[in-house]
């Protein structure tokens, strides 16, 4: 089990809290960029994390327990839980059938969706710890020179 120190982590934390700053990893055998972008509809700054130079759209999920997310989601994708119908929805399907029988067909159960982005970097830095035993904090050469071979291995 290979860990960045807390020193690291405070510089890896200040650097994806800048703007344009990007921090480098190796997760268990996967490489991860992390950069902050800007969401050109919101106007607001999130922190992107980019798995083996990129990321996939097959990898934004739609679950009904969180425990049934694949390997890469689950290791570097935030989960938000939503509820399965609107509050309006519910209040309309309780007058129809009732709580006890909305409740029998699960209209208060919730989904849970994977999402590429972060707010804040210490979630994002806690979530990494939780679910990856070796990390290794790169350059960017060291970084690119491993996503080339990567590539070259894969091709």
């Amino acid at each position: 089990m290979n860990q960045p120190t807390k020193e690291q982590w405070d510089e890896v934390a200040k650097e994806m809290d800048r703007l344009f700053g990007s921090v480098y990893l190796r997760c268990d055998g996967y490489l991860v960029s992390t950069h902050l972008e800007r969401d050109s509809k919101t106007n607001r700054l999130y922190i992107i994390v980019y798995v083996d130079g990129g990321f996939k759209g097959e990898w934004i999920e739609v679950v009904d327990d969180p425990e049934e997310f694949s390997d890469i989601p689950k290791r570097f994708c935030r989960h938000v839980s939503r509820q399965r119908r609107s509050a309006k929805d519910l209040k309309l399907c309780e007058k129809l059938y009732g709580k006890r029988e909305c409740r029998k067909r699960g209209y208060y159960d919730r989904r849970y969706l994977s999402r590429a982005d972060w707010l804040k970097p210490m979630p994002l830095i806690r979530h990494l710890k939780k679910h990856n035993t070796d990390i290794e904090v790169l350059t960017y050469e060291t970084y690119k020179a491993a996503l080339d071979a990567k590539r070259e291995a894969q091709a």
